[in-house]
């Protein structure tokens, strides 16, 4: 049977009397003082542990200037909580005690990752830290030095060897290979280049057997590569670029290597004749020859520029 209507009304009076009666207090402001410092130090202690894994992961120092601004954003925020507070929070004067007790807790935090601390006591052990500047027992190396290593020392062709977290040596910029295919180039990561790979045949912009004059290549051969037309309206340009050149005779003799035979390449570029390709290097400023580099033997010679040679563009990457 439903209650009567004036029943329904009487419990729904007694719900909201309960709920009024057990609502919580708004905070006063001693409350508001306490948790805006909670908050504030929580804030500083986070802009302080993110610096430190900044500095770790770039390798440097931590940068005294953003720890200033933290330093700064916890006095400001203190100051404003000790103002709510009216006078009446629980303590106040005790912004740099906070601050300096923060400051040691990163420190401990950064001692236990480091293996320095125990997390099960209270002690600190003497011993080496990572990133205090000397490679310690355990270490490959410390920020900055890497004790003399490079990536092929540890058996890679090339690259960039780092020092990565923990002291260990990072690899990662290291490789296998100097040459990768790309498809229609092939990157050199030693130097930073990106070379044009030929078509078998003739009459094409890229075909390895057309040959032209220095004059002619350095003008209109890297025009045509680069995507210029007559009209003076730049099309894509070889692979979608339009900064190929020929390359230095520095450049190119670093290709020329005949221990698996002639062409003298490595056979990742493809079609390569066993003949001279021109050098965007001159004999002499202003002089009538430049210097090419033979396929067949890896030899620098020098050529008028009214001669014909072969060509292969480059550009830096």
């Amino acid at each position: 049977m439903a209650a009567p209507a004036q029943g329904r009304r009487w419990a729904a009076w007694v719900v909201a009397v309960t709920f009024v009666a057990t609502s919580p207090a708004a905070a006063g402001p001693r409350e508001k003082c306490h948790a805006g410092k909670l908050k504030a130090a929580g804030d500083y202690e986070f802009c302080v542990a993110k610096n430190e894994s900044t500095a770790i992961r770039k390798e440097t120092a931590v940068d005294a200037g953003k720890l200033a601004r933290c330093d700064a954003r916890l006095t400001k925020k203190w100051s404003k909580s000790e103002l709510k507070g009216e006078g009446d929070c629980p303590t106040t004067g005790d912004r740099d005690a906070v601050g300096a007790l923060i400051d040691a807790q990163v420190t401990t935090v950064l001692s236990v990752l480091d293996g320095i601390t125990s997390t099960t006591t209270s002690t600190t052990v003497a011993g080496p830290r990572c990133g205090d500047g000397t490679i310690d027992a355990g270490e490959d190396c410390d920020v900055g030095d890497l004790a003399g290593a490079d990536c092929a020392a540890l058996g890679f062709v090339g690259g960039d060897l780092a020092c990565g977290i923990g002291c260990d040596f990072d690899t990662d910029g290291c490789y296998d290979e100097r040459f990768v295919d790309a498809g229609a180039t092939v990157v050199d990561r030693e130097r930073g280049l990106e070379w044009e790979k030929k078509t078998a045949g003739s009459g094409c912009t890229n075909c390895v057997d057309d040959v032209y004059t220095w004059t002619d290549a350095m003008s209109e051969w890297l025009s045509e590569l680069n995507g210029d037309s007559d009209d003076g309206v730049t099309q894509s340009g070889f692979d979608g670029a339009g900064d190929w050149r020929l390359p230095t005779a520095a450049e190119l003799a670093s290709l020329a290597d005949c221990g698996g035979g002639a062409p003298c390449i490595d056979a990742v570029f493809g079609d390569t004749a066993t003949a001279d390709y021109w050098s965007s290097t001159s004999v002499d400023p202003g002089a009538a020859s430049a210097y090419a580099i033979g396929f067949d033997d890896a030899a620098t010679t020098s050529s008028g520029k009214g001669t014909t040679a072969r060509v292969r563009a480059v550009r830096t990457r």
